[in-house]
């Protein structure tokens, strides 16, 4: 059985060695812009991939994207027992495939105000749902404040969800 594993998925451990290596260049004036998105990833679908493509062309060339992989428990707090549909081994394997994405990492944690920490990205972008939405995290919005990390909401694609998808099969 062919495994999961993709030179763009990695522990939480080298990804931190990964991002220090790019905000250590930029004391030589190379500077790569770092972006940051995170979601469940669940049954990846149009809006997803456009998401992803967006964040990328947002970071100009050379940028580099790191995306957080809600884990299957992380899914279930967020989403309710009846969710992940899909795995998230899968579910982070898919994203590594994307060509948008450089760094995927899967995370347990309800918020991922520790790993805005960790990266330090210049940017953290999230779905245009947020925008207007009382459902932003002011605990992660804080920390993207008090670090500086432009915060970037993408339009999504109208009408198109893994909550609809999943709806629509039923």
């Amino acid at each position: 059985m062919h495994n999961l594993k993709h030179k763009k998925i990695f522990s939480v451990e080298n990804l931190q060695k990964e991002v220090k290596q790019i905000h250590d260049m930029r004391g030589f004036g190379i500077h790569t812009r770092l972006g940051f998105t995170n979601g469940c990833y669940d049954l990846f679908h149009a809006g997803h991939a456009s998401l992803l493509n967006l964040a990328k062309e947002s970071l100009g060339a050379g940028g580099k994207l790191v995306v957080g992989v809600n884990s299957d428990s992380s899914v279930r707090g967020n989403k309710g027992p009846t969710r992940p549909i899909i795995p998230h081994q899968q579910r982070a394997y898919m994203v590594a495939c994307h060509s948008a994405v450089d760094y995927v990492f899967v995370f347990s944690e309800k918020t991922v105000g520790k790993y805005l920490k960790i990266i330090q990205p210049d940017i953290w972008f999230k779905g245009g749902d947020y925008e207007k939405s009382p459902s932003l995290n002011q605990y992660e919005a804080n920390i993207a404040k008090k670090m500086n990390i432009g915060l970037t909401f993408l339009p999504l694609l109208d009408n198109v969800s893994s909550t609809n998808i999943i709806d629509k099969i039923k």
